[in-house]
């Protein structure tokens, strides 16, 4: 009866979906029959105790005491162990344990076969498909019924018997407690337990030491053993962030009455039950909300913190609290509220002010109209709404702007209400944040051309609104400005074309398709835009869903009239390369911003994208896309991340606090591997032929291979030498749903197109050496139970290859490091490590200098009077041969060694920065080596790390080794070469010390023909109109410096005291052939004809410059051994893994 139910296609393919949701309720339920073993184990680990216990009593007559007293107990623990055992075997038999994951993968593998083989059928346009195709899904389902019946009363009969388990081992365990005879074995007893759940904790790696000791007093921060201490003296603290043993104890009464530690319990089977460790974490709602993690059987706790924090996942389905408090600083802030609210806001306007008084520090003050001045004290803000808002008008205004207060407008008429703000230049938009919750006021806002942003949220989700309210107070009660809409420096197209085209693939997922096409809608570009979706023959009823939306929209004047929308139908299932290719051909505008349909992007995104091309200096751009939430969360946490800019940066600060990550992977947010298409844009222009690779298509064929097309497009613009570059300030949050795939093993075709993808780009093994042993590893355990597939070969072939070397990063926990601000070159790599730095500055060495190198993420600044040492755990003292000298440098070097005092320190000694001149200072070598003594006495408990063997030796510092800088492979793309040779500057090069570098220059020129260049390095500056000394402006510089080394054939080191010169390196990163004057360093890494020239004299080099520029057919080669050979000894993972194993050591 049920069969003849499934009368067309769409009731098939409802079918199949009730299907796919039955197999993962299956798979959320939690066998009971893991209670049954932790019961049984735990009365096997008591009575092992007691035996043992016995065994230590030495007094005969106390043991027979305790034999006498203890022999109820043994009979009770013979019970246990009888009766669960029993119960253990008959659920055993309703449902196997170990074969019932096996089952359910059996029943997805059937349904997604199932899938597959009727996408083929209705390709092919096969007859009787309803009739053919219901049938086996009436026998999945019967046999998925008869499955959980069982489950189910295998569930029911479980709890009376397991109970009562519990509450006969919590009277073993009382009488234990409470028997006098038994008071010395239960001491031992406890001993015995004590051990095995220090053991447990020890060798989970969940127990964050530097996270319980910021919690303790101030004593027991200098406990030898901070495990020990919490199990001992630690009750009231947490072993970490998300473990919380009250809330434990009290949701899961079996942990008491067994006398597990709370934490060891979640550790041993919490965790396997799907136990919340705390309020801020839910298993259950965690694996149904991942599916990934569901599939692989990873336990969710553990993902989480491996990987789902730093990806952004949502911990529980009220994450609001959760991201509120890891993302946001809770600054204290005074508000003013005048006058009454609109009706629309009122609920915003009570919920802004019962946040603000329950923040710590926070003070509200309620304003009558007629009792506002502008110049009221203390306040950081003014909050407003039509009544208040009527009020600024000029002198107001100045008032306002002066006292240097923010403004807050609620409000449902915006354009009425702030004309006068608008249309006087006296108070800066900067300071304003306009909140409208009326959606067609809000889309008239975005079609026009106002500077001021306007926020939609409509207040109408009081459970969900906190995040956008708490990120609001953050960002009142800071300095910092709100950004305003991105206006002029327009390139206009010609022929009326958009501006920009947005292609996506319409494939399922019409949910999240609808959502995607709303945060589109809400765009400020106010030019023309439009979006090409590509019907992927969808099987579906998304098309019409999709279409049924844009026809609401223009019936009730809510579309933005700037967005054009097309849809592109393919007769059969093409694929996503296929069908992406398609829809760039069709895009009418140069740039385009390739998006999957279930992302959210923010209001500015495709301003903020098409404002990163305007100087002609971009090819690509990366967008911010690092969260991963539910469908009904994303747009209110997207509006706290518009309203509040510092959410993404402490995103991309802060890496994974229990991930051990071993390099910051937000280091680089605009690399080949970030490269994916949920917020990227590209010019159409910088591709010489196919866009997607279509061989990587992901299809509907269930042979079809999945991923890395966007690893790979990203590829190709590394290895065309074009700009990559990545925007904080687009923001994009993925929406999580179900696999749509049809293939069976989706690890396998991910593995089938990474082989593919480093097939293609071999050298992206050494481009990030870190990524791709990191992916390779990962996806080879994944399919470890397929090791005959060809797929798994071929990685193992790669993986194993004998011209790759693997470097290990040995795993640390995150600490908090103490620098200075200088040597800003080799700090920027060695902040590619997962710490977070605090560099002190002064009035002489301010911020960050932008003209060397961007800033990283995860660096702080501090002045010296507020530096706290204990607050920090390591010292940074980088210091160079200008200490030595009378001045400021050494003057600093004294300072930070009192700063660091009694932290284990390491001092970093380079060689004299690039363009240092010493202004005639000329000091005897005597006086000199006087000073090295200094120097040494003052770090002889300190180890040195030296940046070259040449500085070792010079220095002779006690504890010392070297390492040598290292760099990105990423920014350093293989340039031209074939503008000749590149040379350092003759300021830099004639005060070089003890040689005459200048000379040796002239004579090596002398000896070379006319046609040869010999270039001084010059500075490359970007486009003028970047704001100088911006972090866009750094980045732009930096880049530009990366291709401007890359242009040239060889670069010239025309001296040997200075072994490490950094432009030799980037130099060879560039694909520059070194030719170099010999020395130790160089001899370690230079092979004379294979990978550049070291001579000893003017002579000498001239030679193998005019060999090498009359070669022209060995230049290539030996450029191409150059580069590989920097990007292994030069790279800067060999860099972090000598550090980290060096910070371990010390820390």
């Amino acid at each position: 009866m049920v069969e003849h139910s499934i009368q067309n296609l769409q009731q098939l393919y409802e079918k199949q979906q009730d299907l796919a949701e039955k197999i993962k309720k299956l798979q959320l339920t939690v066998l009971p029959h893991v209670r049954f073993i932790m019961l049984l184990e735990r009365a096997e680990e008591l009575n092992n105790s007691m035996n043992l216990g016995l065994q230590s009593l030495g007094n005969h007559e106390v043991l027979e005491e305790t034999r006498a007293a203890i022999e109820n107990i043994y009979k009770l623990i013979s019970t246990v162990h009888q009766k669960n055992g029993a119960e253990l075997n008959a659920i055993q038999k309703l449902v196997n344990y170990n074969q019932f994951p096996a089952e359910l993968v059996k029943f997805k593998k059937e349904l997604r076969e199932h899938a597959a083989s009727l996408a083929e059928a209705l390709a092919q346009n096969q007859e009787n498909i309803i009739a053919n195709f219901a049938s086996p899904l009436i026998t999945i389902e019967s046999k998925l019924e008869q499955l959980a019946v069982k489950v189910r009363k295998a569930i029911v009969l479980a709890d009376p018997p397991f109970f009562a388990g519990c509450k006969t081992m919590d009277k073993i365990f009382s009488l234990l407690e409470k028997t006098p005879q038994l008071a010395e074995i239960n001491i031992y007893i406890q001993k015995h337990l004590n051990k095995k759940t220090y053991e447990c904790i020890k060798n989970s790696r969940l127990f964050d030491e530097y996270f319980y000791r910021n919690q303790v007093n101030d004593a027991a921060k200098t406990a030898p053993d901070s495990l020990l201490h919490y199990l001992t003296e630690g009750e009231k603290y947490s072993p970490n962030p998300f473990f919380n043993a009250t809330y434990y104890l009290a949701d899961y009464e079996e942990v008491g009455m067994l006398r597990y530690h709370p934490f060891e319990h979640f550790i041993c089977y919490g965790e396997i039950l799907c136990y919340n460790p705390g309020p801020d974490f839910d298993a259950l709602y965690y694996l149904e909300n991942n599916g990934d993690v569901l599939e692989a059987g990873i336990p969710p706790f553990q993902h989480f913190l491996l990987h789902g924090l730093t990806e952004g996942r949502q911990p529980s389905a009220k994450a609001g609290a959760f991201f509120v408090k890891r993302y946001l600083q809770h600054s204290p802030v005074n508000l003013a509220f005048i006058g009454s609210p609109d009706k629309l806001v009122k609920e915003g306007w009570d919920m802004l002010i019962s946040l603000c008084r329950n923040r710590e520090g926070g003070q509200v003050r309620l304003i009558a109209p007629e009792d506002w001045s502008g110049n009221e004290s203390k306040i950081d803000a003014i909050v407003v709404s039509s009544e208040g808002a009527a009020l600024l008008q000029e002198e107001l205004l100045n008032r306002l702007s002066k006292n240097k207060v923010r403004l807050l407008y609620l409000g449902t008429t915006p354009g009425d209400d702030l004309k006068s703000l608008l249309q006087k230049d006296i108070f800066s938009l900067e300071n304003v944040c306009a909140v409208c919750p009326d959606y067609k006021t809000f889309l008239c806002w975005q079609e026009s051309e106002i500077p001021l942003k306007l926020r939609y949220y409509s207040f109408n989700d009081p459970d969900n609104a906190t995040p956008f309210l708490d990120a609001l107070l953050d960002s009142l009660g800071t300095c910092k400005n709100f950004s305003l809409r991105r206006t002029g420096l327009w390139k206009t197209p010609s022929e009326s074309k958009p501006y920009i085209s947005v292609v996506s693939i319409i494939y399922k997922k019409s949910k999240e398709m609808i959502r995607f096409l709303e945060s589109l809608n809400r765009q400020d570009l106010a030019r023309n835009y439009e979006l090409i979706l590509v019907d992927d023959a969808s099987p579906d009823d998304s098309v019409e869903r999709i279409e049924e939306w844009l026809k609401e929209k223009r019936q009730n004047g809510l579309m933005n009239r700037f967005m054009d929308v097309r849809i592109l139908r393919n007769e059969s299932n093409r694929g996503n390369c296929s069908s992406r290719n398609r829809g760039v051909d069709a895009a009418r505008a140069d740039i385009v911003l390739v998006a999957d349909g279930d992302v959210v992007l923010s209001t500015s995104s495709l301003s903020e994208h098409l404002w990163a091309y305007r100087f002609d200096d971009c090819d690509a751009v990366i967008g911010f896309f690092r969260f991963n939430l539910d469908y009904s969360f994303v747009f209110h946490w997207l509006a706290a991340c518009e309203v509040n800019s510092d959410i993404i940066r402490q995103h991309l600060k802060r890496s994974s606090e229990f991930a051990m990550e071993r390099l910051n992977m937000n280091s680089l947010p605009n690399s080949v591997f970030t490269f994916v298409t949920r917020n990227t844009s590209f010019r159409k222009s910088a591709f010489k032929e196919e866009y997607f690779d279509e061989t990587f298509n992901y299809s509907s064929d269930r042979n079809s291979g999945y991923g890395e097309e966007d690893h790979e497009i990203a590829a190709k613009l590394y290895s065309d030498n074009k700009n990559i570059r990545f925007l904080e300030s687009s923001i994009c949050v993925h929406m999580r749903h179900e696999d749509n795939s049809h293939n069976t093993d989706k690890a396998l075709a991910n593995l089938r197109n990474w082989n593919k993808l480093i097939k293609k780009h071999p050298d992206l093994r050494l481009i990030d050496r870190q990524y791709y042993q990191w992916r390779t590893c990962d996806l080879l355990h994944k399919t470890s139970g397929k090791p005959d597939a060809l797929e798994v070969k071929v990685a193992k072939e790669f993986f194993n290859a004998s011209d790759r070397v693997n470097v290990s990063i040995p795993r640390s926990r995150p600490i908090k490091i103490l620098s200075w601000n200088c040597n800003i070159p080799y700090q920027y790599d060695l902040l590619k490590m997962h710490h977070q730095f605090t560099m002190v500055v002064d009035k002489a060495n301010g911020g960050w200098d932008y003209s060397l190198r961007p800033r990283p993420y995860n660096v702080d600044f501090i002045p010296p009077e507020k530096v706290a040492p204990e607050k920090y755990d390591l010292a940074l003292i980088p210091f160079d041969k200008r200490v030595l000298f009378p001045g400021k440098h050494r003057e600093r070097f004294q300072r930070m060694l009192e700063l660091s005092s009694g932290l284990p320190t390491i001092a970093l000694c380079h060689e004299l920065p690039y363009g240092y001149v010493q202004n005639g200072i000329n000091t005897e070598e005597c006086e000199l080596e006087e000073q090295r003594k200094y120097v040494r006495f003052k770090l002889r408990d300190a180890h040195v790390v030296c940046c070259s063997h040449i500085v070792q030796n010079e220095w002779k510092f006690k504890q010392s080794s070297v390492i040598w800088h290292g760099f990105s492979p990423q920014e350093y793309p293989a340039g031209k070469n074939d503008l000749g040779c590149l040379t350092f500057s003759n300021d830099y090069l004639a005060n070089i010390p003890d040689v005459d570098a200048c000379k040796m220059l002239r004579e090596i020129k002398q000896r070379l023909p006319e046609s040869c260049t010999v270039e001084e390095m010059k500075e490359p500056f970007p486009h003028a109109g970047y704001e100088t000394g911006s972090q866009e402006w750094s980045v732009a510089k930096f880049q530009k410096y990366g291709h401007y080394i890359g242009q040239f054939i060889v670069q010239l080191t025309p001296f040997n005291n200075l072994a490490m010169p950094r432009l030799r390196a980037e130099a060879m990163l560039a694909g520059c052939i070194p030719v170099t004057v010999r020395s130790y360093d160089v001899d370690m890494f230079i092979k004379n004809g294979v990978n550049g020239f070291a001579g000893e004299s003017a002579e000498e080099i001239g030679e193998y410059l005019n060999w090498l520029l009359s070669n022209g057919k060995d230049i290539q080669k030996i450029s191409r051994n150059a580069r590989l050979t920097a990007m292994d000894i030069f790279n800067v993972d060999r860099l972090i893994s000598k550090w980290e194993r060096l910070i371990i050591g010390l820390t």
